[in-house]
């Protein structure tokens, strides 16, 4: 019997993570939210391209219907480095700006 409720612990301690929402924010190293960040979720480990969103004006996302097990998440907007990781249930990414390489400049 004591066998039977841990084991009915465990596997609801197990079924609750793998909730049918991916959602989170998207911020600059200054903590301000990042608009419309491109935000893809593909699965793993063949890293085939299931959906893909935008953040809106607050740096927030959100994939209904969808586990985080076994995806991985792939964040790009322009002026920021990309950056990719596997998915959790909710997280709070923060992208660093790149590094803008000099013109050349012009020998006379």
């Amino acid at each position: 019997m004591v066998q039977k409720i841990l084991f009915s612990i465990l596997l609801s301690g197990l079924i609750i993570p793998m909730s049918a929402k991916i959602k989170g924010t998207v911020s600059d190293s200054n903590n301000n939210p990042i608009q419309y960040a491109k935000v893809a979720v593909y699965s793993l480990p063949d890293s085939v391209l299931i959906n893909e969103t935008s953040t809106d004006e607050h740096g927030e996302f959100a994939f209904t219907n969808l586990q985080s097990v076994n995806k991985m998440l792939k964040f790009s907007v322009d002026g920021y480095k990309e950056i990719s990781f596997r998915a959790l249930p909710e997280q709070n990414v923060k992208l660093r700006g790149e590094a803008k390489e000099p013109e050349e400049l012009a020998v006379k």
